[in-house]
C-alpha cells in the first residue's frame, strides 16, 4: 500500500538551493542532482522502512554521489518529506532550525 505523501515547503527550498549550488559548480550538475533526488524519493515512497532511522520518526536516504541526505518521516498512512541536508551537518541542529 502506498502512503499519502506530503512534501514540506522547506524540502522544495532545499532542493532548489542545492540545484543552484551544483549548477554553479558545473553546468548541468544541478539537474543530475535533481534526477537523483527524484529516483530516491520514489524509492523511499515505495519502501519507506528500507532506509535507516536517523532519529525517530525521521529516516534518511543517502545520495552517495553528492553527500546529501533526504530526510523524511513515515507514519502508518502518511509519508512526509522534510528536507535535504548535507551529510556533514549536525542533524539535531538542522532539525531544530526547522522548527
Amino acid at each position: 500500500m502506498r502512503r499519502h505523501t506530503r512534501v514540506r515547503p522547506e524540502f522544495w527550498e532545499d532542493l532548489i538551493g542545492a540545484i543552484d549550488y551544483y549548477n554553479s559548480k558545473s553546468p548541468g550538475l544541478g539537474e543530475e542532482f535533481a534526477q537523483e533526488v527524484v529516483v530516491h524519493v520514489r524509492r523511499a515512497a515505495d519502501s519507506p522502512e528500507a532506509y535507516p532511522i536517523i532519529r525517530k520518526p525521521y529516516r534518511r536516504v543517502l545520495l552517495r554521489r553528492f553527500g546529501q541526505l533526504i530526510i523524511y518521516a513515515a507514519e502508518e498512512e502518511r509519508l512526509f518529506f522534510i528536507g535535504i541536508v548535507h551529510g556533514a551537518r549536525h542533524f539535531g541542529r538542522w532539525l531544530k532550525a526547522r522548527g
